[in-house]
């Protein structure tokens, strides 16, 4: 679950404000978006009542990318909040 008694999202959104204050130290290798078991755990007890077994939940991290269109996801996002000169 998440630690220091944050819940995940909210470490997130700090992470994400921390390298947004200061992104000249970008990194191309940064993750900018990953999920935790505890965010699995959330769906699961959501979705099916109970939380996923270990098994479980190494079965369905091996799959998770493959259910999501990361192009699309991207570009929608890209497309959405960002100004293109050739669309203006």
């Amino acid at each position: 679950m998440a630690t220091a008694g944050r819940p995940a999202a909210l470490k997130d959104a700090l992470l994400f404000l921390s390298w947004w204050k200061n992104p000249s130290n970008m990194n191309n290798n940064k993750i900018i978006f990953s999920r935790n078991i505890e965010d699995l755990q959330i769906i699961a007890l959501e979705e099916i009542g109970r939380e996923l077994t270990d098994a479980e939940i190494m079965r369905i991290s091996a799959l998770l990318g493959d259910y999501i269109n990361w192009h699309d996801a991207v570009a929608h996002a890209i497309l959405d909040n960002v100004k293109s000169d050739s669309l203006s």
